[in-house]
């Protein structure tokens, strides 16, 4: 058995009560003889009695009236088709309640998870603009082989960390494409600074020889 109903009316939900009662008065509802109207709201609404009891007060009191049949087939067959339309669209109402209702709390944690996205996106892009600046330092400057190993080690971690802390971030995605990008690039420049501190030595080492008569004429 499902748990009772509570809380607030719907619209829907008045509509189809209101029927109810009217055709209840009437002797038109489909009902057996000897039904109290509160026990016949309370089951269809499936709700405690003491509900109806507070909605209808005053000269809306339903009190303990009991249900007496008409004879009037026709109208019987009117007041079950129409409050059935009215039933209906109650139900539809409530149903609907119950899904945005259940779809709430999944709502919150999207929320929640694109927040933590956002924040670890920008500690991505802080990272990546500190190791950024080093690497502009690298380049522009007259920096040893292991300043030149130390950034591209950095630049290789920081790449790996980008696919494993943030897999579905689109901005990881274009990171980790930049980073690759870069640390390619230092790589390339890496071997260009090699050759160029070799060319120093090479050239420290022929400066440093002893200039002999023959090595004087030959340069």
């Amino acid at each position: 058995m499902s748990e009772l109903r509570r809380g607030k009316w719907t619209v829907e939900e008045e509509r189809y009560v209101e029927r109810v009662i009217h055709d209840f008065n009437n002797g038109t509802l489909q009902a057996a003889p000897g039904t109290t109207l509160r026990n016949f709201l309370s089951e269809k609404l499936n709700c405690d009695p003491m509900r109806i009891t507070k909605k209808f007060t005053g000269e809306a009191s339903i009190g303990k009236r009991v249900f007496h049949p008409c004879d009037d087939e026709e109208a019987v067959e009117q007041s079950k088709r129409e409050i059935a339309a009215l039933e209906a669209a109650w139900r539809s109402k409530l149903e609907r309640q119950q899904r945005e209702s259940t779809a709430a709390p999944r709502t919150k944690v999207s929320a929640g998870d694109d927040a933590r996205d956002r924040r670890i996106d920008a500690h991505a892009a802080q990272q990546l603009d500190a190791w950024l600046e080093r690497a502009r330092h690298v380049m522009n400057s007259s920096c040893s082989n292991e300043d030149v190993d130390d950034v591209v080690r950095e630049g290789e971690e920081l790449r790996t960390s980008f696919v494993a802390s943030q897999p579905a971030s689109k901005f990881a995605v274009q990171d980790e494409e930049a980073t690759t990008l870069l640390v390619d690039f230092l790589r390339s420049a890496q071997k260009g600074v090699q050759q160029h501190h070799q060319a120093a030595q090479d050239l420290a080492l022929f400066r440093a020889e002893p200039r002999t008569p023959d090595n004087a004429a030959s340069s």
